[in-house]
Order: C-alpha cells, then structure tokens, then sequence
C-alpha cells in the first residue's frame, strides 16, 4: 500500500516539475497480435478502440496525455497515465481489467450498458461515475483517493483495498461493499446500501441509508433529516439537525444543541439522554439528580445572493452560480415544471436544462444548523429551438482518394496508410473512413497506422481506395 502512496507522490511531482523531457510510450512493446492503437500526438494521448490485450507484463509504459477506451472487452497492464483514464459512451455491456494502472488525473466512466470494471492493483487519484450500470471491483491493494457517485452503480472492495473518500452527489442508487474511510451523501434523493466497514459517514442531504447485517460505522454525523435503516454497528453518532430516523441506537450518541432523532420509535434528544442519566437511583442517597435543561441558541443569518431570471433554448443549459455563506450550506433544488425546464447541482454550480417551450421558476433553499434557512427562486423561459440553415451544397469538383502504403512506419510491425484528397484545398471540411475505421487528418493528409497483419494492413493501395469512404462534415 505505502509503495502505490509512493507511486502517486512521484506522479504529481513529475507533473509540478517546470520543464521536462520525456519519452511517449514505446509502442515497439505492443503486440503484433493486438488490434490497432491510435496515437493523438497532439497532447500524448492514446485511444484503445477494440477488444484485446494491451501493455506489457514485465515493462511499465507511461501515457503522459489522456488514455480513452472506446470498447469493451480490453485489458490494461502496467501503465501510468498522467491525464485521464476514460471509459468513453462507446464501451457497452461487457468487462474492462486494469491491472497495475496508475491513474494521476480521472478515471472517468462514461460508459453505456451494464459494464464492469476491475481495478486490480491500480492506483487512482479521482474516480467519476457518470452512467448508471456499472460495477466496479477494487482488488489486489487498490487504493482510490476520491470518487464521485452521479449516476446508479456498485462498488465492491476486497479487504487489501479500499475507497479513502466517497461522495454520492445525485439521485443515484448507489451500493457500497468493503472498506471505507470517508462516505458522504450530499443529495437528497440519493439511495445507498452499505455493507462493510466505514470509518466515517456523514449524511449531509435528506438520504434514504441501508446498512447491511455485519456492518461496522465508527463515525456518523447527521446533518440533516433522513433514514437510516437495517442492523448494523454504529460505534459513535453526532446529531446536528432534526427529523432524522434510525433503525438502531448507536453504541454512543452525541447532540450539538436541542435537536432530536427519531430511533426505534423513540424521539430522543439530548435532554432525554441526560434525564435518563441523572435520574438512576443513587445508591448512598437514595435521591434522585435534577436533570439540567438545554435552551437552544438563536439561529444565525444566512448569507444568500439573489438570482435573476434567464432564458434558455430547447436542449441547451443555462449556469448560474450560487453565493452563499456558510460555504458548507446543504442546497435543496427544485423546478416548478420539470417537462418545461429540469435543474441539477455540480458543486457550486446551478444548471437549468430547457426542454420544451415554456416558463419555469427554479427554487433553491439553503439550510445549515444554527442558520436559519433561506429561500431564493427565479423565473427561467424556454424558447422554441431555432431551425438550423439547410446543409450546403455538395461540392461540385469529383474528390478522389489518393493512398500511400509505408510499411514498418512509424514503427517496425505496423503499416501506416496515408490518404490525400484530390479535389479540395480544404481536407478538413472532410472525414475518411476505410470500412470501420476512422483516419485522423494530420499535416493535410488522412493517416491510420496498422499493425501489420491484420485485415486493413493486408489490403492492396487499389482495395483501400475501393473501400474508401468521403463523408463531409
């Protein structure tokens, strides 16, 4: 575990360093047998657009751009990516392996489909669930130092791994299993199951909670009103708001003030806790003790800026930005017609998304213990979606591919296929595709390079031109 801690620290380093020299991945060590890899030299990057086996087992390779997965079905080994890791919409059902990955910036799941993802070994700086249906098995000493839950997913650790700091920000229906150190629900609507052990759990939204037989939770603060259900271990639990609800009495309870909880049936407050504690028999007096009374302090003002009203078009977004003091605020979103506009909250952000022509008012309450709650809206207006300008004509000059065939280029074991249009000054009004594969325009000329034999390597310069396909943009 210390030795991956390690491998972050010299990630972040190398990226803080003002200059440096560095070498792109040597992709001399690919496989002959793996299917094509397509290199973006523009930022480093790599892109992995089918199903195989990729790095290798003995040497690690370093991607210093981003590294995108466009199918299912492959396998990592061995790499260090200091961008992002991406699972693009493209990769379906089916399961994606990293093994002894190291990721500096994002894993981010985009993925569509029940897919799962294994982490074996890995080393992630941020994970971003952003599709529902996928699952993702940490193992093997995996260590995640933070993921955001936006969308429904299943996360599972072995007892050598462990998620550090967990947040659920949407309405997602989220189920945890293994070890954490920090889970944090910030949404209202959000569901989650847990199952494991957790150092610390803070309920900051109106959640539903589901804590599984066997469960351990060393710390739960409450912030705000919610259920908590099932049959669980809660060693400690600190009661900062009302209307919260349990299912099991914490091995030791705490309140900030008069707040109360509802647990097994029973209103419970503070007071009540230190009546029932003060009036036991005393066994030399025989007398009983004067529970003390608690007197609530006086709520304190909330700071909120005001909104003003917007306009937005059908299918487009309109942000605004949310000023509020105390910073931590709990922010509840709502729209009055959500078939006319829908709201969503990214951290401090407020995102209008316009659907049908229409009005809309959007209303956001801030609450926080000790504050008193504040309430701010503003109208938004949808306009009818603007008709786009018919497409342009086609071009009037017939434009013929013209191809080039460089084995072993740019390296031994791959062919690149180079393409010029003939006809047009202007290639990149044009894409190039020769069956399922795309050509990247570089320098004014379409280029794919193959690993030599496979099916697109093997064809003659006059199949290639046959099969080549010019589509505008």
């Amino acid at each position: 575990m210390k030795n991956k801690l390690l491998i972050l620290v010299l990630i972040f380093s190398f990226l803080l360093l003002p200059s440096c020299s560095t070498n792109p991945p040597d992709e001399n060590e690919v496989n002959k047998e793996n299917p094509a890899i397509s290199s973006e030299e523009l930022d480093d990057s790599l892109i992995f657009s089918e199903a195989g086996e990729y790095g290798s087992a003995e040497l690690p390779e370093t991607v210093l751009g981003d590294l995108i997965i466009t199918a299912t079905d492959v396998k990592l080994q061995n790499y260090t990516v200091l961008g992002n890791l991406i699972l693009s919409e493209e990769v379906e059902a089916g399961e994606v392996q990293l093994k002894n990955v190291s990721v500096a910036g994002e894993l981010i799941l985009e993925n569509n489909g029940e897919t799962k993802l294994v982490l074996d070994g890995c080393l992630i700086n941020n994970l971003q669930a952003l599709k529902t249906n996928t699952h993702v098995s940490a193992i093997n000493e995996s260590v995640i130092h933070r993921a955001t839950l936006t969308a429904n997913i299943e996360v599972e650790t072995d007892k050598q791994s462990r998620f550090s700091d967990v947040t659920i920000a949407q309405n997602a229906d989220v189920k945890l299993t293994g070890t954490f150190a920090d889970i944090t629900i910030t949404h209202a609507m959000a569901k989650a199951q847990i199952a494991g052990t957790v150092e610390r759990l803070a309920l900051e939204a109106d959640a539903t909670v589901n804590l599984q037989p066997n469960t351990t939770v060393k710390n739960l603060t409450i912030k705000a009103g919610g259920e908590i259900t099932g049959d669980a271990v809660i060693e400690q639990a600190l009661v900062m708001a009302f209307g919260a609800k349990m299912s099991m009495m914490p091995k030791k309870i705490e309140f900030i003030s008069d707040e109360t909880i509802l647990i097994k049936g029973e209103i419970i407050s503070a007071a009540k806790l230190y009546h029932k504690d003060q009036t036991k028999t005393n066994p030399d007096t025989q007398t009983e003790k004067t529970p003390v009374k608690i007197t609530p302090s006086k709520p304190k003002e909330m700071k909120v800026t005001p909104l003003k009203d917007g306009t937005v078009k059908v299918d487009e977004v309109l942000k605004r930005k949310l000023e509020v003091n105390p910073l931590d605020a709990i922010i509840i979103i709502d729209s009055s017609d959500k078939s006319v506009a829908s709201v969503s909250l990214l951290g401090r952000e407020l995102r209008v998304t316009g659907h049908k022509a229409g009005t809309a008012v959007i209303t956001v309450t801030f609450k926080k213990q000790g504050y008193k709650n504040e309430t701010i809206s503003f109208k938004v207006t949808v306009e009818k979606p603007v008709t786009p300008p018919p497409p342009p004509p086609p071009p009037t000059t017939q434009i013929t591919p013209v191809v080039e065939k460089l084995e072993n280029t740019p390296l031994f074991g791959s062919t690149t296929i180079r393409i010029t249009l003939q006809g047009t000054s202007n290639p990149e009004k044009y894409k190039v595709s020769v069956g399922q594969t795309q050509f990247v325009l570089r320098n004014g000329k379409f280029e794919y390079a193959a690993v030599s034999g496979t099916d697109l390597a093997d064809l003659s310069v006059e199949q290639i031109k046959a099969q080549t396909v010019i589509t505008a943009k």
